[in-house]
């Protein structure tokens, strides 16, 4: 027989174990409750243990009618338990069900997040590299293509103030089959990369492109694109449009055909993807392509702000008559911006101009103009660097360098140029480390090398240095490595190897720097020759003469007046 504690109801049924009235558990009158130590009787003036912790049924039996079963008034207070005793436990057990309702609170609210946030995180996409597509019509002759119509894509991308993307010159250092895009987000550091393809079938064309979320190769999106080839700028920028609506954004400007940098002709379009890709390859032979093919999208259509860029910028690597080149990048640069004064490229070329021209403030404010129109301008923050390191404000410089190397992390010429600023600023052993490590992203670009025998012959490493200049002559890089090299003989006493490779430059009748001349005579210890020199390059107007107050070349012409009255015509701080 059993009886329950509270109600007092009695059941004779043994396998009942609750009171169909209250749900107490059931106390069995003629049995113990072993404990391991013995045992102890529950009596009916105690309140079992386990009440506070009891489990309703779920059901009660199917017989019993609440309606006909007998009621009973319940006491708020247990029997036999003092008022007192009985608040103050109440008391308790209320406080208790507080903090453990609190405490399932916090936890249920850090799952939450934990989880909202990491979700969030894993879904949002802030940083891209764009490779280069894949030419797949078999037809090597349109590699310009395909490379040009991805370069666009990085180019509309870049626009877009909330998204960081890499830079040309380091997304497409990854060409091939089976790339591993995890490998390439991390060493790139970003979060997801676009990949494209390009089939020519006749006269029509069409772009594969997938997205990819590389940190758990998760394909985000793919879609086709068809067209005819005059329709290959339209394709271009629906896919810039499509690619950004994937990832939530919205492009700064509206990519259409009829934008102010772009041309209603598909051929005079298709020839600035030549010429860009003939300049992006860098030799000299190149570089006179790219001008061609400038020049004639231009014939084609004068209108077309992208050609005069980019015909600026090829003027500025063909070399020549340093007065002759500027007249031509100034023309083209001028009439880019006429065109379209938002051309962020534009900009970055007449921060270069003037630059060249000395005038400081106004190279400044341009590059500056540049990084506002395009936030991804890896060169524009690189400019801009190189601009402040020649004024001898090292410490912004380094914080610019620091930005285009985010955005350009595997780039010959940003990183080089980190490495010279730190040079500049006699931070030797940084400057010989950052250089290294350039090499090892391509040991076959002169630029990096001949950077690095710079600084060699700061620490007096002669044979390092000579070991670096050659090899830069080995690279294509003659015109300035042959005379440094002659000033580090000098510098070792090798005045004969010195005066010998100055010779056979000349004889070669190309254009010799006359600020470069300047550096060998002040290693030679001519310093009238030097002065010479450096008149010559102020009237001439080289714009290598920008670097006078920062290469350690000059430094035993410093203490001579002549050298300061030079920087202050110049406009170069003191």
């Amino acid at each position: 027989m059993k009886h329950c504690p509270q109600c007092k109801r009695v059941e004779t049924d043994e396998a009942l174990k609750f009171c169909r009235v209250d749900g107490a558990t059931l106390v069995n009158d003629s049995s113990s409750i072993d404990q391991e130590a013995g045992t102890a009787k529950l009596g009916e003036g105690q309140v079992a243990s386990a009440t506070a912790t009891r489990i309703l049924p779920l059901a009660t039996e199917a017989s019993f009618n609440r309606v006909t079963a007998p009621t009973t008034v319940l006491s708020t207070q247990p029997p036999n338990l003092p008022a007192v005793a009985f608040k103050a436990r109440r008391r308790k057990a209320t406080i208790a069900i507080i903090v453990a309702a609190a405490a399932v609170v916090v936890a249920c609210s850090v799952v939450f997040f934990k989880f909202y946030f990491s979700t969030r995180r894993t879904a949002t996409i802030q940083s891209i590299a764009v490779l280069p597509f894949e030419n797949a019509s078999g037809n090597a002759e349109l590699e310009y293509l395909s490379d040009g119509v991805s370069e666009n894509v990085i180019d509309s991308l870049s626009e877009l103030p909330q998204l960081k993307v890499i830079a040309r010159s380091s997304s497409f250092r990854y060409r091939g089959p089976n790339l591993d895009f995890k490998e390439i987000a991390n060493a790139l550091g970003v979060d997801a990369i676009v990949t494209g393809r390009v089939v020519q079938r006749g006269d029509t064309y069409q772009i594969r492109i997938e997205m990819v979320d590389a940190r758990d190769n998760r394909n985000l999106w793919s879609e086709s694109f068809n067209g005819k080839a005059s329709d290959v700028q339209v394709l271009q920028a629906n896919i810039s449009r499509e690619i950004a609506g994937n990832l939530l954004l919205k492009l700064s400007r509206t990519e259409t055909q009829t934008s102010p940098k772009q041309t209603a002709n598909p051929q005079a379009y298709q020839l600035v993807l030549k010429g860009n890709f003939y300049r992006n390859n860098g030799s000299t032979e190149d570089l006179n392509k790219s001008i061609e093919c400038f020049l004639q999208a231009i014939s084609i259509d004068p209108s077309y702000a992208s050609a005069y860029a980019g015909l600026a910028d090829a003027y500025r690597f063909v070399g020549g008559d340093p007065k002759e080149m500027l007249a031509k990048r100034e023309a083209a640069i001028r009439r880019a911006l006429e065109l379209d004064d938002t051309l962020a490229d534009a900009h970055f070329s007449m921060g270069q101009y003037q630059r060249d021209l000395w005038n400081w403030e106004e190279a400044e404010r341009e590059y500056r103009r540049a990084m506002q129109l395009n936030p991804n301008s890896a060169h524009a923050y690189s400019g801009l660097s190189g601009l402040l390191s020649l004024l001898g404000r090292y410490d912004e410089a380094i914080v610019a360098d620091k930005r285009a190397m985010q955005l350009d992390p595997v780039g010959v010429i940003v990183n080089t140029v980190a490495g010279r600023t730190l040079h500049y600023a006699r931070r030797y052993d940084e400057a010989i480390e950052q250089l290294k490590k350039t090499i090892e992203f391509d040991s076959s670009s002169p630029t990096p090398h001949i950077r690095l025998a710079d600084v060699y012959v700061t620490k007096k490493m002669y044979s390092e240095a000579i070991a670096e200049y050659q090899l830069t002559i080995k690279l294509g890089g003659r015109d300035e490595a042959q005379i440094r090299l002659a000033a580090t003989y000098a510098k070792m006493g090798e005045r004969e190897q010195a005066l010998g490779i100055l010779r056979r430059v000349r004889n070669e009748g190309g254009y010799v720097s006359y600020s470069l001349l300047a550096i060998l005579y002040a290693a030679l210890g001519e310093s009238e020759e030097a002065f010479a020199s450096l008149e010559k390059a102020y009237t001439e107007h080289d714009p290598r003469l920008q670097i006078l107050k920062v290469d350690q070349g000059y430094d035993s012409l410093r203490s001579d007046p002549r050298f300061g009255d030079l920087m202050k015509r110049i406009g170069l701080p003191q």
